[in-house]
């Protein structure tokens, strides 16, 4: 029975080896057999791998210069080593940038009127003996720079301030004689003309001022050359010219004073041209110009202690009414500023500056040029002269920030 068995086992054992056998048989080429661990399915080939990696080659350089390694540059290579391109100090990158100057200005002589004469028919006091020509002042400008690091915003602001010039003149033997036509006008009640006053005065004293306030809203755009050593910044706003121009003239306890004052605004166009000697030192020349519109404010008074004097000629329209007269006017004017300095990098965010700077105004309205011909008449009303030139010119210096 055992001997049936074993060869039951073995005949079943050549049956399945006989199927197995057909089965690998039917495998296709290329497949994998079960059998054999030693197959593995064929990958396809990734194209990005399939290509040659090429050694990155040696690049050739081009010797500049003296290629002798013994070689000592002399100075002017040495300087060509150090040459940076101009880039304006105040567009550094940083977003805010302050200026501080000192200002010194002399404004020209307005019209020369004469006041007074003497005993001897002589000029005793004139308005160019209170010739105020020099006066202090400070400039600052605040800028930003924009994003765009050619542009910015500035507000700029100079003023000139000046305690005034005065002039006396003395007589005390023979007194001081007026050489102002006020017939027709009275002081201290009816029949007592002004000219008692005036005339036979034994001090007459002079005395004039003035205060000069601008005020800007600018944006600015700059331009770079090709080689980085130059620049032009173009420039536009608003412009607000303030002038202020008094005159008083004291004659015993009486006063004579006239007061104008000029409102210039509008809008401006102007250029700054730099140029950089070396690596610290810049030199620049400005111009800004307008056109503008003058609001002028003009009064004209005589006051004592007594009170106004007033017109006592019944032929004048205005007759007893005091003199204090008041007027406004609308004119056009023209500015002009021409700047010539340099600036002087300290450190990397401070500068000093200096230069110089004239500027013209006309249609100006000026206290000298409100003397009238006769005051009687001018209490009837009396137009405000407004043909007036200013020219002013000064030397600044100061330092700038960069925030």
């Amino acid at each position: 029975m055992k001997i049936v068995n074993n060869l039951a086992t073995i005949l079943l054992f050549l049956v399945v080896c006989s199927f197995g056998g057909d089965v690998v048989g039917q495998q296709t080429q290329g497949e994998p057999s079960l059998f054999n661990s030693y197959e593995r399915p064929l990958r396809p080939v990734n194209a990005l791998s399939s290509q040659a990696v090429v050694p990155p080659t040696k690049q050739e350089y081009t010797p500049v210069g003296n290629t002798d390694r013994f070689h000592r540059p002399n100075r002017s290579e040495r300087s060509a080593s150090r040459t940076t391109t101009l880039v304006p100090f105040q567009n550094l990158p940083k977003s805010l940038n302050l200026q501080v100057r000192g200002l010194v200005m002399m404004r020209d002589n307005a019209t020369d009127q004469a006041l007074t004469s003497n005993a001897a028919s002589e000029t005793a006091l004139s308005t160019r003996d209170a010739d105020m020509d020099t006066s202090g002042g400070v400039e600052i400008t605040l800028g930003k720079t924009l994003e765009d690091k050619t542009q910015r915003i500035e507000t700029v602001y100079w003023g000139l301030f000046t305690k005034g010039d005065s002039a006396v003149a003395s007589d005390a033997g023979s007194g001081l004689n007026t050489l102002l036509n006020i017939s027709g006008l009275s002081y201290n009640g009816f029949g007592n003309p002004l000219s008692a006053v005036f005339n036979s005065s034994a001090n007459q004293t002079l005395t004039r001022s003035f205060e000069y306030h601008n005020v800007e809203w600018n944006f600015t755009s700059d331009i770079l050359s090709e080689d980085g050593k130059q620049s032009v910044r173009l420039l536009a706003g608003f412009r607000y010219f303030k002038a202020d121009d008094r005159l008083h003239l004291n004659i015993d306890d009486v006063a004579y004073s006239v007061t104008d004052d000029n409102h210039l605004f509008g809008a401006q166009v102007g250029a700054l041209w730099a140029k950089r000697k070396g690596s610290k030192l810049t030199y620049h020349i400005g111009v800004k110009t307008g056109v503008f519109f003058n609001a002028i404010d003009h009064r004209t008074k005589i006051l004592g202690a007594a009170g106004y004097a007033f017109i006592e000629d019944p032929a004048i329209m205005n007759w007893r009414d005091d003199f204090d007269e008041y007027s406004k006017k609308i004119d056009m004017s023209f500015l002009g500023q021409l700047e010539l300095g340099f600036d002087y990098l300290l450190t990397p965010s401070c500068q000093l500056t200096a230069g110089y700077r004239v500027m013209g105004v006309t249609g100006m309205a000026f206290a000298t040029d409100q003397i009238p011909a006769s005051f009687a008449e001018a209490a009837e009303g009396q137009s405000v002269t407004s043909d007036g030139s200013l020219i002013m010119h000064g030397a600044y210096i100061g330092v700038d920030w960069n925030f």
